[in-house]
């Protein structure tokens, strides 16, 4: 019996899914409440918007684009629109 596991650049415990909460995620402090003020609870619903609709909320800058898509690569995830 093969006991190889899958470890595709991710841990068990660091695993993202839609349903995954924003103030689980390894996100800045200011970032994660950035998104709380939008609205925003889960990673779904950071993918309901597009890039250009993020840019709107109010103190979502270059800064948080660039940590949003370094948290992203880093559990395989992208922006369909990006």
């Amino acid at each position: 019996m093969n006991n190889k596991l899958n470890t595709n650049t991710q841990s068990l415990q660091t695993c993202v899914s839609g349903s995954t909460l924003i103030s689980e995620c390894d996100l800045s402090i200011r970032t994660k409440k950035l998104f709380e003020n939008a609205g925003l609870k889960t990673v779904d619903d950071i993918f309901e918007n597009r890039i250009s609709d993020l840019m709107k909320y109010r103190g979502f800058g270059k800064r948080s684009l660039i940590e949003l898509r370094g948290f992203l690569m880093r559990h395989n995830l992208s922006f369909d629109n990006d």
